[in-house]
């Protein structure tokens, strides 16, 4: 249980003989439309949260798998520039290394 002053609260209570120290009905009522209006502003900000988080996944999927074609790429280029100086005994497919990169970014195009 909160134990924080609550000095509106307090100013609005009444002590009775019987029941002890109470509140009217519209001020109660006045606090617990507060209080849902506050949980309900937590929740939304709690699920804003979690799709923003749930998006900053995404991209940096996106950005790792973009990375690694890249990679590939840089591989294949490499391997070509290998064979033109006589350093490996057979020819690359340049084409197929263009192919998997254009393929990686047209998967990591945004759909509209």
């Amino acid at each position: 249980m909160n134990t924080q002053p609550t000095p509106e609260t307090d100013a609005e209570s009444f002590s009775t003989a019987y029941q002890g120290e109470l509140v009217y009905a519209s001020f109660a009522r006045k606090l617990e439309i507060e209080r849902d209006e506050a949980r309900f502003d937590l929740d939304f900000r709690r699920r804003l949260g979690d799709l923003q988080n749930k998006t900053i996944d995404d991209l940096t999927a996106q950005r790792d798998r973009l990375a690694e074609s890249l990679r590939h790429t840089v591989r294949r280029i490499n391997h070509y520039e290998e064979y033109k100086t006589g350093n490996r005994l057979f020819p690359p497919d340049v084409n197929a290394a263009l192919d998997f990169a254009n393929k990686a970014l047209q998967s990591l195009t945004p759909s509209p």
